[in-house]
């Protein structure tokens, strides 16, 4: 998948979209301030797997070079897993702009699951890839479709996701809520409206098990956007700020 085309990655993979001059964070990193409870238990799951499956994998690596390497091993798995799932979900990004933009699609990535999808609904592609800002509330980021489906304009994401969450929810309604469809610094069209928002959902551990899944990402999951993007702002604002002064014993303010 082409990185969108006005974005740059940070540090900690933060991504902005630049417009105008200004840098707006996406949509994307602002919502990695939203809880993750599931997240240590995940990773927990994630090494405790790799330790029982690689058994003898792991024996060997202690045999050769010792126990700390066994260890750096594990502790590596949960990013490795994360980038193997980040790479199944361009792939699937990958062929969603290429059957969009009729370009053929590369032999290497399995697609049959898009190909369906597109043959049964037949979607009227409006947008496909769009970047989106708003300057108002402050962000930017990249919407996978805007289209037509059986008489309604929907707001389409892909999701490659093993399970689905009410994130998604804010995720979607930041993109519907933006004010303009941008490229460099011009405005190609006003946000168009669209009657409802939809996931086409192809979970990685079982894409022969799609789904297509309309999503309620209106009003209050809005709100619930914004709340996180004030979460998001305030601690980004104070990251390199002390949390406090030091409050000194009156005896010292005396010396």
């Amino acid at each position: 998948m082409s990185a969108p085309r006005n974005a740059s990655t940070e540090i900690g993979q933060r991504r902005k979209y630049t417009f105008r001059g200004t840098d707006y964070p996406s949509v994307t990193t602002i919502l990695k301030y939203t809880p993750k409870e599931w997240l240590g238990a995940w990773a927990a799951k994630m090494v405790a797997t790799e330790a029982v499956t690689g058994y003898e994998a792991l024996g060997l690596a202690i045999a050769e070079q010792g126990t700390e390497a066994a260890l750096r091993a594990l502790k590596r798995v949960p990013w490795v897993k994360r980038d193997a799932a980040a790479d199944f979900g361009s792939a699937k990004h990958e062929v969603l702009e290429a059957l969009v933009a009729e370009r053929t699609i590369p032999e290497t990535v399995h697609h049959r699951e898009i190909e369906q999808w597109r043959e049964l609904y037949q979607p009227l592609v409006e947008f496909s890839e769009a970047q989106v800002v708003n300057t108002a509330v402050g962000y930017a980021g990249s919407l996978d479709l805007i289209a037509e489906v059986y008489g309604r304009r929907l707001l389409i994401d892909l999701k490659s996701s093993s399970v689905l969450d009410h994130v998604m929810r804010m995720q979607l309604a930041a993109y519907r809520y933006a004010e303009a469809v941008f490229v460099d610094d011009r405005i190609v069209a006003e946000m168009p409206p669209v009657e409802g928002c939809a996931v086409l959902w192809i979970p990685r551990d079982h894409p022969q098990d799609w789904q297509f899944i309309e999503v309620d990402a209106g009003a209050e999951a809005w709100r619930a956007f914004l709340n996180v993007k004030g979460t998001h702002d305030f601690l980004r604002g104070y990251e390199k700020r002390a949390v406090g002064e030091l409050i000194l014993p009156r005896a010292l303010e005396v010396a």
